[in-house]
Order: C-alpha cells, then sequence, then structure tokens
C-alpha cells in the first residue's frame, strides 16, 4: 500500500509529533507499505535537513515563504503558503497514493488531504494530535457563539466525515470528534509512546541529583515538559507557598518550555526561600536519567482542553517507572489511565486542599514504590511503540480497504 503523510514537523526537529509519526512511517516500510513523507522545510529544532536512516521511506521537504511566526498574519500567511506548495507537490507527485494520513500541524491539513484524495481517487485518514477549532475555544480565541467558530466547526465535520477512519489520542478525544464525524466514519484511539527507555541504576540517579544539588533526603516533585497554554500550575503554586520553608520534605522541580514558561519562572524567582526552582531543558542522552531522578512526576490539564488534546508526558513517567500526581478533571484520558492503573493520584482542579493530602500521601515511600510498579507495567501494556504502531498499521489498512470495497459496491 503507498501512504503518504502530512506534517508540518518531521525528525530531527523533535517535535513529539514528528518522532510518532517516523515511528509509524518506519514500521510500515519494514512491513512492505510504500511510505512518503511531506514535511515542511522550516523546523521545529533548528535542524538544517531532514536525515531518516529507513531505506524505502521517502521525506519530501516542503517549502514556505519565510514570513516569520510570531504575529497571527504572519503565521496565516506562513501556513497559507505551505498549503499552496503541498496542495501541487500532492497532485504532481508520480505515485498515487492508496491512503493519504494527515496529521494536524498545522490545524486543517485534513481539509487539504480530503481535497486531493478527492482529486487522485483515493482515501484520506485523519491522525488528530489536536482537535480544532475546539483548542482555539479552550484558549479563549473564539467564543461558540462566533461566526468564526462556527464556520471552522463545519470545515472539521465536511473533511472527518469523509475520513476513511479518524484516529484520536484517548477516549475523551474519541468522544469530542465524534461529534464532528458521527457514528458511520470509523474512529480509533491510540495512545501515544514515550521513547525507548534504559533501566537507570541508583548510582546513576544519587549522581544526577547530587548535581544538580537536591537534597538526597527529599522527596522530589519533578515537572518535566511542556509547559502550555492548556496547563494549570495555580493550585501547584498555592500547596508549595503554603507548605513553607522549615522542615518540609519535599523539593519541587519544574523543568520545560512553552507559553507558561515565564509564569513559573515568575512564580519560583519570587520564593526564593523556598525549596523550588526552575532548570533548564534536558538534553535527549540525559532524559533517562533525569526523569528517574524525580520521585514523583507532577502534571495537570485544564478541564476546558480535556479531548482538545492529550498531553504525551504521563507516557515518559509512567515509563520511568514514576507515579504521576495530576491536577485536572477525571474525565480526562490522563486521569483514566492513572486511575485505572493505580499509577499515581488525580486531583481535581481547584480541590487546593485536595492537592495537600495527596502530596502527603505521595511523601510515603512505601506507596510511591507501589505506585511506579503499577505506572510502569500500565506503560509496557498500554504505550509500547510497536503494539501502538502495529495498532495504527491494521486499523488504517482494514478501514481503507473497507471504504475501497465499499465504493466498489456503490459503483457497481
Amino acid at each position: 500500500m503507498q501512504f503518504f503523510f502530512l506534517n508540518q514537523y518531521y525528525p530531527p526537529d523533535g517535535a513529539p509529533t514528528g518522532r510518532v509519526l517516523q515511528d509509524l512511517a518506519c514500521q510500515l516500510v519494514r512491513d512492505g507499505h510504500s511510505v512518503t513523507v511531506f514535511c515542511s522545510r522550516s523546523r521545529y529544532g533548528g535542524a538544517d535537513s531532514v536525515v531518516h536512516e529507513e531505506k524505502g521511506l521517502d521525506v519530501r521537504e516542503v517549502p514556505s515563504f519565510p514570513l516569520g511566526r510570531k504575529h497571527v498574519v504572519q503565521k496565516l500567511l506562513h501556513y497559507a503558503s505551505f498549503y499552496l506548495v503541498l496542495f501541487f507537490k500532492l497532485l504532481l507527485a508520480r505515485q498515487r497514493p492508496d491512503v493519504i494520513v494527515a496529521l494536524t500541524t498545522p490545524p486543517y491539513l485534513g481539509l487539504l488531504a480530503s481535497v486531493v484524495a478527492k482529486l487522485r481517487g483515493c482515501r484520506s485518514v485523519d491522525w488528530v494530535m489536536d482537535l480544532y477549532p475546539d483548542v482555539m475555544r479552550a484558549h479563549g480565541m473564539l467564543s461558540e457563539q462566533s461566526g468564526l467558530y462556527r464556520m471552522l466547526r463545519g470545515a472539521s465535520a465536511f473533511y472527518l466525515r469523509r475520513s476513511a477512519l479518524v484516529v484520536t489520542l484517548g477516549p475523551d478525544m474519541e468522544a469530542r470528534a465524534r461529534a464532528y464525524h458521527g457514528r458511520f466514519v470509523p474512529s480509533l484511539w491510540v495512545p501515544l509512546w514515550a521513547g525507548r527507555r534504559e533501566e537507570v541504576s541508583p548510582e546513576l540517579i544519587a549522581g544526577y541529583r547530587k548535581d544538580r544539588q537536591w537534597d538526597p533526603d527529599k522527596v522530589v516533585f519533578l515537572y518535566s515538559g511542556n509547559m502550555g497554554l492548556g496547563h494549570l500550575f495555580d493550585d501547584l503554586f498555592k500547596v508549595i507557598a503554603q507548605r513553607g520553608t522549615q522542615g518540609d520534605r519535599a523539593q519541587w522541580v519544574f523543568c520545560g518550555q512553552g507559553a507558561r514558561h515565564a509564569q513559573v519562572t515568575n512564580f519560583v524567582s519570587t520564593l526564593s526561600d523556598h525549596p523550588v526552582e526552575m532548570i533548564d531543558s534536558v538534553d535527549e542522552a540525559l532524559l533517562d536519567v533525569h526523569l528517574a531522578a524525580g520521585d514523583v512526576h507532577l502534571a495537570s490539564l485544564d478541564p476546558a482542553w480535556d479531548g482538545c488534546m492529550v498531553p504525551s508526558k504521563l507516557q515518559g513517567s509512567f515509563a520511568a517507572g514514576r507515579p504521576v500526581l495530576l491536577v485536572g478533571s477525571k474525565r480526562s484520558s490522563l486521569a483514566q489511565w492513572i486511575l485505572e492503573s493505580g499509577g499515581g493520584w488525580v486531583v481535581e482542579a481547584g480541590d487546593v486542599r485536595g492537592l495537600h493530602e495527596a502530596v502527603e500521601i505521595a511523601m510515603d515511600p512505601t506507596e510511591r514504590s507501589d505506585r511506579g510498579r503499577r505506572a510502569l507495567a500500565f506503560a509496557r501494556k498500554t504505550f509500547d511503540r510497536e503494539t501502538n504502531c502495529k495498532a495504527l498499521e491494521e486499523g488504517i489498512v482494514e478501514a481503507v480497504g473497507r471504504s475501497e470495497t465499499h465504493r466498489a459496491l456503490g459503483q457497481a
């Protein structure tokens, strides 16, 4: 089967969507499929060229006008140039694809994929990483009553209803997406996966903590990952401030980038006498030991964003064998996985007292060890790269085959 994949980013960018796309593309090639990836020439991580080692994997860069992306108008023009060039590249490609798989960076690639699939007589599949325009509503950019919001909802419904398969990242996202494509379009949710994690020795962990000057007798609560608009920090800030400075066995560490990075940095700077710090992002080579050095991992998700996105930091935390303390709604996929696995704690947003209680429970080494073991077992079962890539491959191939059969019967 000939696959075309569409996504703005691809390794060595470092973007999570590009990495999972590469994993799936390589799996497909190893199983005998032909794969062409169309990605932007602009880089997420500043690399100069696309690098890939899998024989038979064709990666094609799509140029776009270098207009900058600091402002909304610049970003829209940049996206428009990418869409335009990509459209003609897809139409003029020598190979005829059997399926065009569109991710959601930039937004509404699925709309372009649906149009090209119609023109080229193939099928389209949508792999939804962020659900639009729900993300824009959650962010407060658009209200449900606005004409633009209704127009964008109509555009999403248009292309999702023409998809052979809609792939989402979790049960809450699948339910939200179904409001667009209805029950007649097949859907499948497959969680993203963590990179392959190496077992880290206690000696390496102790050395890393010593280099960071973390007190070996303290329990390190580590937030490591994206600090985006959909994440909550106010409840954590209140707990950290209220626990005081004297005799507290908790050490709080924040590490990452994102739209709320400045907010977290400002908070940390106001509590110089508290056991809380902000550290720089960690290189990939140190990521395994960095994650293992945290005793409890912190995560958060604004309930307004439930189903709009499914952050992937839980996968890395669980794969490191560390329990996760989540601030957010119990309806989210993250919360469901934590509760199902027993690999952590879920505290509703705004429940500061409940967050205090969860922190106290997490201070118990037996509790941490038990929940960490459960987290690791769940990660091996649910967030396994090979298993999930295979589920995606089988789901797409089956859906496209079924769709082609229905089309043939309709023409007979």
